[in-house]
């Protein structure tokens, strides 16, 4: 009897450790890359009440693949947004193959939206092209920015937007700054 219940523990602790690894599984590969999140942040109350707001959009850990109908899907959401400046964060692709459908996902977003990009660990990892993505960018109203500051105007304001490299690659905050 004794045996029995051991036994029944044990299988009960392989069968909770099978469920949860099986659900990071399917939460790593099915929900997260598929997750499109909205936040929204008021940063300063005075610009609100003088309607003189000031909307970005960041997409980060894109991890673009191809260009399908989740590409379509998220610059459909961004264009709506109707933000002032779109920031892409860093490992928008994974491989230099997909620059291709980058490039496409890129012509889906407003031109007449600044945007500005840096490149992450995953774009570095895979020996992505600097020359080449700089020039996708910039055909899609982008500036690529590498240990950089840049100063974004709109309206009568403007605000500073600073990059600082990925530790993959060579940072550099004196330069950045």
């Amino acid at each position: 009897m004794l045996i029995k219940k051991k036994r029944r523990k044990w299988l009960f602790i392989l069968l909770a450790i099978s469920v949860t690894f099986f659900l990071l599984i399917l939460y790593a590969f099915i929900i997260e890359p598929n997750r499109f999140v909205v936040t929204r942040h008021q940063l300063n109350q005075q610009f609100a009440y003088n309607n003189n707001s000031f909307k970005s959009v960041q997409i980060s850990d894109l991890h673009l693949k191809q260009f399908n109908n989740r590409a379509q899907h998220i610059a459909k959401q961004v264009n709506k947004l109707h933000p002032n400046v779109v920031l892409f964060t860093g490992d928008s692709v994974d491989k230099v193959e997909q620059l291709d459908g980058f490039d496409r996902f890129l012509s889906l977003l407003d031109k007449q939206t600044a945007k500005y990009a840096i490149m992450g660990n995953w774009e570095y990892r895979a020996g992505v092209d600097l020359k080449r993505l700089t020039k996708i960018y910039a055909t899609y109203n982008c500036r690529l920015l590498v240990n950089e500051s840049i100063l974004h105007n709109y309206g009568d304001r403007s605000i500073l937007i600073t990059r600082l490299d990925d530790l993959v690659s060579k940072p550099d905050l004196i330069k950045s700054l």
